[in-house]
Protein backbone atom coordinates (compact mmCIF):
# COMPACT_ATOMS: atom_id res chain seq x y z
CA UNK A 1 0.00 0.00 0.00
CA UNK A 2 1.89 2.99 -1.18
CA UNK A 3 1.97 6.53 1.24
CA UNK A 4 -0.56 8.52 -0.31
CA UNK A 5 -3.16 5.57 0.35
CA UNK A 6 -2.09 5.33 4.22
CA UNK A 7 -2.91 8.92 4.58
CA UNK A 8 -6.03 9.11 3.05
CA UNK A 9 -7.35 6.33 5.28
CA UNK A 10 -6.00 8.10 8.22
CA UNK A 11 -7.87 10.99 7.41
CA UNK A 12 -10.94 9.83 6.46
CA UNK A 13 -10.77 7.49 10.67
CA UNK A 14 -10.20 10.98 11.81
CA UNK A 15 -13.49 12.57 10.30
CA UNK A 16 -16.21 13.29 12.83
CA UNK A 17 -19.53 12.19 12.31
CA UNK A 18 -22.75 13.84 12.56
CA UNK A 19 -26.13 12.38 13.55
CA UNK A 20 -29.39 14.06 13.21
CA UNK A 21 -31.78 12.31 15.62
CA UNK A 22 -35.89 13.25 15.51
CA UNK A 23 -37.30 14.07 18.48
CA UNK A 24 -40.85 14.74 18.64
CA UNK A 25 -40.71 18.21 18.97
CA UNK A 26 -40.80 21.47 17.00
CA UNK A 27 -37.16 22.90 16.38
CA UNK A 28 -37.23 26.12 15.20
CA UNK A 29 -33.55 27.42 14.73
CA UNK A 30 -32.46 31.13 13.91
CA UNK A 31 -28.66 31.93 12.84
CA UNK A 32 -28.60 35.07 10.97
CA UNK A 33 -26.70 35.34 8.59
CA UNK A 34 -24.51 32.91 6.00
CA UNK A 35 -21.20 31.50 7.55
CA UNK A 36 -18.11 33.71 7.75
CA UNK A 37 -15.76 31.09 7.92
CA UNK A 38 -15.20 27.47 6.58
CA UNK A 39 -12.62 25.31 8.03
CA UNK A 40 -11.88 21.53 8.18
CA UNK A 41 -12.97 19.28 10.70
CA UNK A 42 -10.05 18.48 13.28
CA UNK A 43 -7.15 16.56 11.96
CA UNK A 44 -7.89 16.94 8.03
CA UNK A 45 -5.98 18.00 5.30
CA UNK A 46 -7.48 21.16 3.83
CA UNK A 47 -10.50 23.39 4.41
CA UNK A 48 -12.80 23.33 1.64
CA UNK A 49 -16.91 24.34 0.48
CA UNK A 50 -17.64 21.05 2.20
CA UNK A 51 -16.12 21.58 5.35
CA UNK A 52 -18.62 22.23 8.51
CA UNK A 53 -19.15 26.05 8.93
CA UNK A 54 -17.35 27.12 11.69
CA UNK A 55 -18.06 30.76 13.79
CA UNK A 56 -15.57 33.09 15.68
CA UNK A 57 -16.30 33.58 19.10
CA UNK A 58 -17.56 36.39 18.46
CA UNK A 59 -20.01 35.79 16.02
CA UNK A 60 -23.73 35.63 17.06
CA UNK A 61 -24.54 32.24 18.71
CA UNK A 62 -27.21 30.90 17.51
CA UNK A 63 -30.74 30.32 19.39
CA UNK A 64 -32.57 27.18 19.39
CA UNK A 65 -36.15 26.78 20.77
CA UNK A 66 -37.65 23.82 21.02
CA UNK A 67 -41.34 23.21 21.83
CA UNK A 68 -42.27 20.03 23.31
CA UNK A 69 -46.40 19.28 22.73
CA UNK A 70 -48.70 20.82 25.02
CA UNK A 71 -45.34 22.56 26.45
CA UNK A 72 -45.74 26.47 27.70
CA UNK A 73 -42.77 28.19 26.45
CA UNK A 74 -42.86 31.28 28.56
CA UNK A 75 -41.19 34.77 29.52
CA UNK A 76 -41.66 33.48 33.39
CA UNK A 77 -39.01 30.92 34.76
CA UNK A 78 -40.31 27.36 35.84
CA UNK A 79 -40.17 28.47 40.06
CA UNK A 80 -42.83 31.82 38.96
CA UNK A 81 -45.08 29.99 36.86
CA UNK A 82 -45.38 27.37 39.63
CA UNK A 83 -46.09 30.41 41.91
CA UNK A 84 -48.55 31.91 39.32
CA UNK A 85 -50.48 28.36 38.89
CA UNK A 86 -50.37 28.02 42.29
CA UNK A 87 -53.32 28.67 44.85
CA UNK A 88 -55.50 31.86 44.07
CA UNK A 89 -54.07 35.30 45.45
CA UNK A 90 -54.88 38.86 45.90
CA UNK A 91 -52.69 41.15 43.69
CA UNK A 92 -52.39 44.81 43.48
CA UNK A 93 -52.08 46.51 39.90
CA UNK A 94 -50.73 50.39 39.75
CA UNK A 95 -51.67 52.37 37.10
CA UNK A 96 -50.85 56.16 36.92
CA UNK A 97 -53.62 59.31 36.27
CA UNK A 98 -54.14 61.95 34.07
CA UNK A 99 -52.30 64.10 36.36
CA UNK A 100 -49.29 61.68 36.97
CA UNK A 101 -50.69 60.58 40.16
CA UNK A 102 -50.32 57.00 40.93
CA UNK A 103 -53.10 54.98 41.53
CA UNK A 104 -52.95 51.26 42.85
CA UNK A 105 -55.75 48.69 43.70
CA UNK A 106 -56.54 45.25 44.59
CA UNK A 107 -57.54 42.92 41.83
CA UNK A 108 -58.60 39.72 41.10
CA UNK A 109 -55.79 38.07 37.83
CA UNK A 110 -54.90 34.93 35.88
CA UNK A 111 -51.92 34.06 33.97
CA UNK A 112 -52.91 34.63 30.16
CA UNK A 113 -53.67 31.70 28.49
CA UNK A 114 -49.99 31.80 26.32
CA UNK A 115 -48.66 31.32 29.77
CA UNK A 116 -46.54 35.35 28.82
CA UNK A 117 -49.35 37.79 30.11
CA UNK A 118 -51.24 39.01 33.50
CA UNK A 119 -54.77 39.89 32.66
CA UNK A 120 -56.97 41.27 35.02
CA UNK A 121 -60.37 41.69 35.43
CA UNK A 122 -63.59 42.50 37.73
CA UNK A 123 -66.74 43.69 38.58
CA UNK A 124 -68.05 46.68 36.29
CA UNK A 125 -64.29 47.02 35.34
CA UNK A 126 -65.03 48.88 32.19
CA UNK A 127 -65.93 51.69 34.61
CA UNK A 128 -63.65 51.55 36.59
CA UNK A 129 -60.24 54.22 36.91
CA UNK A 130 -57.45 51.52 36.52
CA UNK A 131 -59.17 50.57 32.98
CA UNK A 132 -59.14 53.86 31.66
CA UNK A 133 -55.84 54.51 33.08
CA UNK A 134 -54.50 52.17 31.05
CA UNK A 135 -56.55 52.54 28.14
CA UNK A 136 -55.15 55.94 28.23
CA UNK A 137 -51.50 55.27 28.99
CA UNK A 138 -50.95 51.79 28.14
CA UNK A 139 -48.86 50.91 30.87
CA UNK A 140 -49.30 49.30 33.79
CA UNK A 141 -47.43 47.14 36.99
CA UNK A 142 -48.89 44.60 39.18
CA UNK A 143 -47.64 42.86 42.74
CA UNK A 144 -49.12 39.43 43.05
CA UNK A 145 -47.51 38.54 46.93
CA UNK A 146 -47.86 36.59 50.34
CA UNK A 147 -46.35 36.05 53.59
CA UNK A 148 -45.62 32.50 55.26
CA UNK A 149 -45.03 32.10 58.19
CA UNK A 150 -43.22 32.95 60.59
CA UNK A 151 -41.54 35.63 58.09
CA UNK A 152 -40.89 34.89 54.65
CA UNK A 153 -42.34 36.91 51.84
CA UNK A 154 -42.41 36.14 48.38
CA UNK A 155 -43.96 37.11 45.35
CA UNK A 156 -43.95 38.58 42.12
CA UNK A 157 -43.65 42.17 40.24
CA UNK A 158 -44.67 42.50 36.31
CA UNK A 159 -44.28 46.00 34.70
CA UNK A 160 -45.00 46.24 31.39
CA UNK A 161 -46.56 47.50 28.21
CA UNK A 162 -50.58 46.96 29.38
CA UNK A 163 -53.44 47.01 27.15
CA UNK A 164 -57.74 47.65 28.08
CA UNK A 165 -59.82 45.00 25.96
CA UNK A 166 -63.26 44.95 26.21
CA UNK A 167 -63.81 41.28 24.76
CA UNK A 168 -64.85 38.61 25.50
CA UNK A 169 -65.28 40.73 28.84
CA UNK A 170 -63.21 43.87 29.64
CA UNK A 171 -60.11 43.32 31.68
CA UNK A 172 -56.62 44.46 31.40
CA UNK A 173 -53.79 42.42 29.72
CA UNK A 174 -49.69 43.11 31.03
CA UNK A 175 -47.59 42.38 28.52
CA UNK A 176 -44.04 42.18 31.09
CA UNK A 177 -41.42 44.33 30.48
CA UNK A 178 -40.01 43.62 33.41
CA UNK A 179 -40.00 40.80 35.87
CA UNK A 180 -38.70 41.12 40.07
CA UNK A 181 -39.61 38.19 41.84
CA UNK A 182 -38.69 37.26 45.61
CA UNK A 183 -38.91 34.68 47.84
CA UNK A 184 -40.08 31.60 45.69
CA UNK A 185 -36.62 29.65 45.94
CA UNK A 186 -35.03 28.03 48.79
CA UNK A 187 -35.83 29.17 51.71
CA UNK A 188 -37.44 32.18 50.85
CA UNK A 189 -34.44 34.46 50.35
CA UNK A 190 -33.91 33.99 46.44
CA UNK A 191 -33.94 37.49 44.46
CA UNK A 192 -34.48 37.56 40.67
CA UNK A 193 -34.82 41.22 38.43
CA UNK A 194 -34.90 40.91 34.87
CA UNK A 195 -35.55 42.86 31.71
CA UNK A 196 -37.76 41.42 28.91
CA UNK A 197 -37.77 42.18 25.35
CA UNK A 198 -40.68 44.23 24.44
CA UNK A 199 -43.03 42.66 21.70
CA UNK A 200 -46.00 44.50 20.01
CA UNK A 201 -48.50 41.56 19.73
CA UNK A 202 -51.40 41.50 21.26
Amino acid sequence: MGLLAVLERVTARARPTWTVIAVPALLVSRWPGPCPVRLSPPRTGTAGPDAPCRRRHTDPVPVLNIVEAGTIISVFTDTELAYLQGERRLARIATVGPDGTPHVTPVGWSLGPDGETIEVTGHSFAATKKFRDVARTGRAAIVIDEVLPPWRPRGIEVRGRAEALDEPEPHIRIHPTRIVSWGLDDPGRGHTARTVAETTES
